[in-house]
């Protein structure tokens, strides 16, 4: 699970003989790629990633379990290859600790971009994402490789998440705040440990800065970064259209006609999405940013 970021903005910055580095790399590993330029791209907690030639992406994982991660990440991409209506990451090139795939052609498609547009492109664009969803949840289980069949989006997992939250986020807080954040985390609780949802395949990070888009034709083009794509709770994509940093529950309705299921997991996207901010928030004291902290509790304190 994961609450939808800014794709690969730099939150980190790497040195210029890390980059040469990561050149060399991909030309012993793929002595048929010339590699002109290299560009940085990105660079997270769990990856670097780089332009090459202007037209290719690689990534390079910055740890052990990175490395897992892309791995799975690079089955799954393979195994969902020709099967969903818009371009996502195709591999091509792949080795033990790297992967690399064409870029998909594209800007993000922000919130305020979805707002400018005429009704008819809204509901057009709409539509197309509602597509993409509706073909994603419905791949079933065994047509995942056996690396990607796990099922998350468990109690467990978001009640380590809550407990994370109260340590680390709940000391700074006002008291008032404290408490409705208090009560999200418990409902949100309850509802997981209720269940009642089938597993399905999800995208896990759904939100604008992986929705690509070509202001030419007003039309998407692709979505990238499955990096926490697996079975789960679809809830998890319709939370990531329909936050703050999202489209908004208006444009949820436009991809009614589509994807009708969408709707009756809204009040469970609604729990999801309610723990948006404060994710962010707890990814950057994690990593040990006090700004983040500063910043992302400015409403709490």
């Amino acid at each position: 699970m994961a609450a939808p970021r800014e794709g690969w903005e730099c939150v980190m910055t790497i040195s210029a003989e890390r980059l040469a580095g990561y050149a060399a790399r991909l030309r012993e590993t793929f002595p048929a790629l010339a590699v002109e330029e290299i560009h940085l791209l990105g660079a997270g907690d769990n990856n670097d990633a780089v332009l090459v030639n202007g037209r290719m992406v690689f990534r390079f994982p910055r740890h052990a379990q990175a490395v897992k991660a892309l791995a799975t990440e690079t089955a799954l991409l393979r195994a969902l290859a020709g099967r969903l209506p818009l371009a996502v990451p195709r591999p091509v090139y792949v080795a033990d600790d790297v992967d690399g795939y064409e870029r998909i052609p594209g800007e993000e498609l922000a919130r305020e971009t979805v707002r400018a547009l005429p009704a008819a492109d809204q509901q057009a664009v709409a539509e197309q994402l509602a597509a993409f969803l509706a073909a994603l949840h419905a791949i079933s289980a065994n047509e995942l490789p056996p690396e990607a069949r796990s099922i998350r989006d468990s109690y467990e997992e978001w009640a380590d998440l809550a407990e994370r939250i109260e340590q680390r986020l709940f000391p700074p807080m006002r008291p008032d705040a404290r408490e409705v954040v208090a009560d999200q985390l418990a409902a949100l609780l309850a509802m997981v440990r209720a269940g009642g949802w089938t597993p399905a395949m999800r995208h896990g990070d759904f939100g604008p800065s992986n929705v690509l888009y070509d202001p030419q034709t007003c039309r998407l083009t692709g979505v990238i970064d499955f990096g926490s794509a697996g079975l789960g709770d679809p809830a998890l994509d319709i939370a990531g259209v329909i936050c703050r940093a999202g489209y908004g529950e208006a444009f949820l309705a436009r991809m009614a006609p589509v994807y009708p299921d969408a709707m009756h997991m809204v009040e469970r996207a609604r729990r999801y999405a309610a723990t948006f901010p404060l994710q962010y928030v707890l990814y950057g004291v994690e990593q040990g940013d006090t700004e983040a902290l500063r910043q992302g509790l400015c409403d709490y304190v």
